[in-house]
């Protein structure tokens, strides 16, 4: 376009915005909103791409015949706007089909002047790709590995969302919601549906966090899992304690009478007062309602609060049933978010600055907060429930904490792990359920539930079972670590005794004897001691070899392994366990 002929269509782009602005102003309208950093990058870079929603009087969830008339309305209002929209003032990038929002460039800050006035525009925010993504966190905790290399996408799993509502029809989450429900103004408004009609789209942004299908955002940490939404908070995001409670009393219903099978309650929201410990008593009505999932196997997630402090969480976070999340920078993961509450009963960190996900109107937003951290950890709960659905909430939080990367947190002087996703999965997925109980065995080991002498991530039952290993005084300990134990007070085992008495003499050939003909286990203290000619075995060939030493003369018990030493007892040599000791 000739300079001429771009200077009088960036008049006339002009003329026509002041023309709405007096029109706008004459009519009252609303106020246009304006993401914080779009004039910013705009008078830095001179253009800038953001999306920008037009006003629609219909509201979502009554005023269309059905999605395709939706889809026309929205189409139509978009035509009309851009038909007499001059050239010059922005180009357009994409045209959204499932909300009236445009995707543009705008050149020169007079651009954004005129929309910010303009009657038809609702708001206008940044294009995802000027801060962090959820893709980028996903990459952060690993999630993007379980997708492509383990095939886990939360399949079968359903997460009740209790937030600010959704977007039923928005392209990331409309074949995820199987569920919806609200509870407001403390009991007055209950009932179906939770749709988010503020222009924040706190809950939509975190159901995408979740779940998103990455139709228009990119996919969420566990884009097969379902959503239950759960309304709880208005449009301005606040809400009341006895709303919450009864949500989560609802969710539990909902679960115990098999209408749903519910995973995991996600809760990005809290009281604004602080607590430095278990705040349970302080609730007693939702932290009853919480503990109450807990006992059915739903776990709860919320997240920690946004106060800067670095001892104290809100509530539902300082609920002792409920795991609380709190923040990390997605850039730097090893550092918390200056804002992000943190203290003794913190339990896991997620990414939670700047996550870009679903948005209102189709569209995307981007927010951060230890808000959006938690559903992050809600979506890793979904992908451990697919591989091992039989994980309680305590078994998910220690599979999380086992595997997470420690991060220490120089104000608070605390170290806490933040999720990795793949180390989660694949710790759970790969590590056997010997005993079929439906927990893996390594989490029984973390537990304490199973022993574990000889750390090999294997129940000592099971190898027992197995007969992989031998537990000879049927003690429940497989009889290699009872050795080991011996070692520490005994500085020489000696080969051919197998009474563990200290001493090679006849009575250890009686009790080889008697563990081979009688069957008595009890009778042998150390079984590599009584393999005194080192085959492997304990038989008959064993005490002839221990007899034939001490009453004709023969040779003595098998040599240790070479790397032993000088065997410092020649009549009594040392057992080769002692070499593997050493």
């Amino acid at each position: 376009m000739p300079p001429m002929r771009e200077n009088v269509w960036v008049f006339l782009c002009v003329f026509w915005s002041v023309i709405g602005v007096g029109v706008s102003l004459a009519s009252g309208q609303e106020r246009v909103f304006v993401e914080s950093g779009v004039r910013e990058t705009l008078e830095r870079q001179g253009t800038v791409r953001v999306y920008v929603s037009l006003r629609s009087s219909s509201d979502h969830s009554t005023s269309f015949s059905s999605l395709e008339d939706r889809c026309s309305q929205y189409a139509n209002m978009q035509s009309s706007f851009l038909e007499a929209l001059p050239d010059g003032l922005c180009s357009v990038r994409y045209r959204y089909r499932y909300s009236p929002t445009l995707f543009v460039e705008l050149y020169g800050t007079e651009s954004l002047d005129s929309f910010s006035r303009s009657s038809e525009v609702e708001a206008i925010r940044l294009d995802a790709r000027g801060g962090i993504s959820v893709k980028e966190s996903m990459e952060v905790v690993g999630a993007n590995r379980v997708f492509s290399e383990l095939d886990v996408t939360g399949r079968d799993s359903a997460v009740a969302i209790l937030d600010a509502g959704i977007d039923s029809d928005h392209p990331d989450l409309v074949d995820a919601l199987v569920y919806e429900h609200h509870f407001l103004d403390m009991g007055l408004d209950t009932g179906p549906g939770a749709e988010d009609s503020s222009v924040l789209g706190h809950g939509i942004n975190v159901s995408g966090i979740v779940a998103s299908r990455g139709v228009v955002a990119p996919r969420g940490v566990a884009p097969d899992a379902k959503i239950l939404a759960i309304k709880v908070l208005d449009n301005d995001g606040m809400g009341w304690v006895s709303d919450w409670a009864a949500a989560v009393e609802h969710v539990v219903q909902l679960h115990e009478t098999g209408q749903f099978r519910v995973d995991v309650i996600q809760m990005s929201f809290g009281t604004r007062t602080l607590f430095a410990s278990i705040c349970d008593d302080n609730f007693p009505a939702f932290s009853g309602a919480c503990r109450a999932a807990v006992d059915l196997g739903i776990a709860c997630v919320s997240s920690s609060g946004n106060q800067y402090s670095t001892s104290q969480l809100e509530a539902p976070g300082c609920f002792s049933s409920v795991i609380s999340v709190s923040s990390v920078l997605d850039t730097d993961p090893d550092v918390l978010s200056d804002f992000a509450n943190r203290g003794l009963q913190l339990d896991l960190l997620a990414p939670g600055e700047i996550i870009t996900s679903s948005g209102p109107e189709g569209g995307v937003v981007g927010w951060r907060g230890t808000s959006q951290a938690a559903p992050h950890v809600t979506g890793l709960i979904c992908l451990l429930r697919e591989v091992s659905p039989g994980l309680g909430p305590g078994a998910l939080l220690q599979a999380m904490k086992l595997t997470g990367v420690p991060v220490f947190d120089e104000p608070s002087g605390l170290t806490f792990p933040r999720v990795d996703a793949y180390s989660a999965v694949t710790g759970v997925q790969l590590t056997g359920d010997c005993n079929a109980n439906e927990v893996p065995d390594a989490l029984e080991i973390f537990y304490n539930q199973a022993a574990d002498c000889d750390a090999n991530f294997v129940p000592d039952e099971c190898q027992i079972a197995s007969e992989a290993e031998l537990d000879c005084d049927l003690n429940g300990v497989l009889d290699s670590c009872q050795i080991a134990e011996l070692l520490a007070c005994r500085p020489h085992v000696l080969r051919g005794d197998a009474d563990f008495s200290g001493a090679v003499d006849v009575s250890d050939a009686i009790h080889v004897l008697k563990f081979i003909f009688l069957g008595d286990p009890r009778t042998l203290s150390c079984l590599k001691n009584a393999d005194a000619n080192d085959d492997s075995q304990v038989d008959i060939s064993d005490p002839l070899v221990l007899l034939r030493f001490l009453l004709l003369g023969g040779e003595p018990p098998a040599l240790p392994y070479p790397n032993c030493g000088e065997d410092p007892t020649p009549d009594h040599l040392a057992c080769e366990v002692e070499c593997e000791r050493n």
